[in-house]
């Protein structure tokens, strides 16, 4: 089962998210600023999986202004990523006695995919 990152993790990713929309002069009725949602989770292999969604048409723009590269290059995203694996690797050496946590630690290849879903 995946480890869900918390709901105010979630939040401050979303802010960033709506600092990319602000930076890249996006926001015109409000409509696509307001309504974006980030969800996180980490696989039992270690994958962070970042969603962000938001009105059908922000993969359209996606596409013409990068927006995940520039929210993934931001240092706030960076750092929030940080504490959500640090959240993991926590709940890990909770969940299993010391003997298991070192080998599951030791086989973990942690990277982070980010990806526009609707």
């Amino acid at each position: 089962m995946a480890f869900r990152a918390t709901r105010q993790q979630e939040r401050r990713l979303i802010k960033v998210f709506q600092q990319v929309i602000k930076q890249e002069q996006l926001i015109d009725t409000g409509a696509l600023y307001k309504a974006v949602d980030v969800q996180v989770q980490v696989t039992n292999a270690g994958l962070m999986l970042i969603d962000v969604s938001s009105m059908d048409y922000l993969k359209y723009l996606y596409e013409r202004f990068f927006l995940l590269e520039t929210f993934m290059a931001k240092p706030e995203t960076k750092q929030i990523a940080n504490e959500i694996f640090k959240d993991f690797i926590q709940e890990i050496v909770k969940k299993y006695p010391m003997t298991s946590a070192v080998k599951k630690l030791e086989s973990l290849n942690t990277r982070i995919k980010a990806q526009i879903v609707n």
